[in-house]
C-alpha cells in the first residue's frame, strides 16, 4: 500500500520530508539525471538505514511503544523502510527513463556536410609528427630540460609538506589526550 503525504509527514524529519517532496510528480519531472542520481542515493541509504533499525529492533526482542496506542517502535521503522524503498523506485524509474531518452539515438538526417570533407583531408593525428621529433638531436635535450632549477622548487614544497605533517599529527595526538 503507498505511503500518503500525511503518513510521511508523521513519518519523515524535516530532511527526509524535503527528499519525500522531490518524489512528487511535479517535482520529478523537475529533476536532472544527476540531481537524481544524488537523491537515489539519498534515498537507498535511508532506507538500508531503517532496514538495519527494524533488524536490530526485532533482535532486542521487547517491543518498544512509540506513544501512539498499540503501535509498536518496529512497526513505524518498518513503515519507514516502506516509504524509502517506495522513493527508491521512483527516483530509479524516473532517472532509467532519463538515462533512455539520451540513450537513444537523435533522428536526424544523414546529409553529408562540408564539415565531413574537411576532416576527410586533414591527416589523423598518429600520423602527424611529433613537434620534438622533427628538432635536431641537440635542441631535443634542451627542449626537455626543466625550465626551473632542480631543487629550487622541490625542496621548499618538500619543507612545506613535512610541517603540514607535523602540525596535523601534534593536532591529532592533542585530539586523543583531550578524549581520554
Amino acid at each position: 500500500m503507498p505511503i500518503t503525504m500525511r503518513e510521511a509527514r508523521t513519518l519523515s524529519t524535516a530532511a527526509e520530508l524535503s527528499l519525500v517532496e522531490s518524489s512528487q510528480p511535479a517535482a520529478l519531472k523537475a529533476l536532472s539525471p544527476a540531481r537524481l542520481k544524488t537523491k537515489v542515493a539519498r534515498a537507498r541509504s535511508l532506507r538500508d538505514k531503517y532496514s538495519d533499525l527494524v533488524k536490530q529492533q526485532r533482535r532486542k526482542g521487547k517491543p518498544a511503544r512509540t506513544g501512539v496506542p498499540g503501535e509498536s517502535l518496529a512497526a513505524r521503522t518498518r513503515r519507514k523502510v516502506e516509504l524509502f524503498a517506495e522513493l527508491l523506485a521512483r527516483f530509479e524509474a524516473r532517472l532509467a527513463k532519463l538515462v533512455a531518452r539520451e540513450q537513444a539515438p537523435a533522428k536526424r538526417p544523414a546529409a553529408p556536410s562540408a564539415g565531413r570533407a574537411r576532416q576527410a583531408a586533414t591527416p589523423p593525428v598518429a600520423e602527424m609528427p611529433h613537434p620534438v621529433d622533427a628538432l635536431p638531436p641537440a635542441k631535443v635535450k634542451a627542449s626537455r630540460a626543466p625550465l626551473v632549477p632542480k631543487g629550487a622548487i622541490a625542496k621548499r614544497s618538500g619543507q612545506q609538506r613535512i610541517q603540514a605533517h607535523v602540525a596535523s599529527r601534534g593536532r591529532r595526538q592533542q585530539g586523543r589526550r583531550d578524549s581520554r
